[in-house]
């Protein structure tokens, strides 16, 4: 039971870490994008906007975890959180993906892989 317990509270601290790192990547997209607008409007040439797009994707990690018999629900939270955060900073998501995924009893081998899906891909 205890067990079960710090899981559940190593959950909740895992997906507000990610909530928090999340917000502040929304904010410096959102000032990222308003300063290439008016750079934009100010010059008269027609340039693309800049595009925020996510380094990570959750759909390998969960692929090699489903592969090696380790997907649960707790490390499919791990790979939502680190593919989320990999927005703002691919490689301390990365780092976090494999430090949970270890503290979670994910074999070694197992998580740096399915972390490097999950932050890099």
């Amino acid at each position: 039971m205890k067990n079960s317990l710090s899981v559940r509270r190593f959950g909740a601290a895992t997906a507000l870490t990610a909530l928090t790192l999340v917000g502040g990547g929304v904010a410096m997209a959102s000032t990222a994008s308003a300063s290439t607008v008016a750079a934009t409007s100010a010059s008269a040439s027609a340039s693309a906007e800049a595009v925020v797009t996510p380094d990570g994707d959750a759909t390998g990690c969960y692929s090699v975890l489903y592969n090696f018999d380790e997907l649960t629900t707790s490390t499919k939270l791990v790979c939502v959180t680190t593919a989320v955060a990999a927005v703002v900073n691919a490689s301390a998501a990365y780092g976090h993906c494999v430090f949970t995924m270890s503290g979670l009893g994910v074999n070694s081998r197992v998580a740096v892989a399915a972390c490097t899906f999950a932050a890099f891909n």
